[in-house]
């Protein structure tokens, strides 16, 4: 699932969680989030992300320590291209004087992650101003969720085909993308590099990927109302809409084509490969023998509490040097196991 708006991944180690029932599964959590955190803290990667806001994400998160680079997401620009909307809507069949409004995600309309509830206000309130507009909804299943919206509508209830969905991008007038979180926002970029511009609100990476009155429209989160005013701002100046999906053709084929982003992965690999990575000491491990002990020092610890195991853990974890990186491994995995074997003891009682 999506951690949302929730920020309690930054300060509680998600040992809060409010999906979680309350009370079973908080320390359980809390575990499998410290063995995460120290594995990490091991590694020796570079994270790739797709935007700005997702490099802040992993600033804040137990990744921190980590390099990360910022490389966009492609869009294959042999597919999804621009081309006249008139022999699009030829091709499918569809009004050429209509205004059309498109809507794609793969589990529909009615997904957590969709905005659809924020959609479906804004749609049913354009009805009832703008007879001329046709919607176009890709994924949807069950159309029963559209019934009582007065609007022209084509049903693609599972559409995989990536030619047929450019197509019906270039015969829209604007894509919408009313999703409240940071997800499926590679639809906006396809649409874009189709000449379709895209409705977006003001929240996680698709913010950097439209350019407000430039490449798109961008609403203030999360309001129905708000969103409608963006449709309308649109849809009310055909030149002007024209010009928008023009510009974010351009930009999709400057900077997200998969020629531009080949390019940027290849310099990176160059450069990781120039890096000189650090030769393994030969060393024995040193506290094998140590490890048996692990059972005792956790049950001694528990008496007290957890807070007191995470304690002892990391009295001992601080006791390795950074050339230790293969004993503080086997010590936290031997650390975690006793924790984790006390946890599923705990839990079959209380069955």
């Amino acid at each position: 699932y999506h951690a949302a708006h929730c920020g309690q991944w930054e300060q509680e180690q998600c040992s809060h969680c409010p999906i979680d029932a309350a009370g079973k599964i908080e320390t359980p959590r809390r575990v499998i989030y410290g063995v995460k955190e120290n594995i990490y803290s091991m590694l020796n990667v570079t994270l790739i992300c797709t935007s700005e806001w997702q490099y802040k994400q992993v600033s804040r998160s137990m990744l921190k320590n980590q390099e990360a680079k910022i490389i966009p997401p492609p869009v294959d620009t042999g597919i999804f291209y621009s081309g006249p909307k008139a022999a699009a809507r030829s091709v499918l069949g569809l009004p050429q004087e209509a205004k059309i409004i498109l809507f794609h995600h793969e589990g529909g309309i009615t997904h957590s992650l969709s905005g659809g509830n924020y959609l479906l206000p804004a749609l049913r309130e354009l009805a009832q101003h703008d007879p001329e507009v046709i919607f176009v909804q890709i994924g949807t299943q069950d159309v029963s969720v559209f019934n009582g919206l007065n609007l022209p509508r084509r049903d693609l209830l599972n559409q995989s085909n990536r030619a047929i969905i450019a197509e019906y991008y270039r015969a829209a007038d604007l894509y919408l993308h009313p999703s409240p979180l940071d997800s499926h926002y590679t639809s906006v970029l396809e649409a874009a590099a189709c000449g379709t511009p895209a409705v977006v609100f003001d929240v996680g990476s698709v913010r950097e990927f439209v350019s407000h009155e430039k490449t798109g429209y961008v609403v203030s989160p999360l309001h129905p109302t708000a969103f409608l005013q963006g449709i309308k701002t649109c849809l009310a100046n055909h030149s002007r809409l024209t010009a928008l999906g023009q510009a974010a053709a351009l930009n999709a084929k400057q900077k997200y084509s998969h020629k531009k982003i080949i390019s940027q992965y290849t310099a990176l690999y160059r450069e990781l490969a120039q890096v000189s990575l650090p030769v393994p000491q030969d060393k024995s491990i040193q506290d094998t023998d140590f490890l048996p002990q692990i059972p005792v020092i956790v049950a001694t610890a528990l008496a007290d509490g957890w807070d007191t195991v995470w304690q002892e853990f990391d009295k001992y974890l601080s006791q390795y040097g950074s050339e230790q990186k293969s004993q503080q491994a086997i010590f936290t995995d031997a650390y975690f196991h006793e924790c984790l074997r006390h946890l599923q003891a705990d839990q079959d009682k209380n069955k």
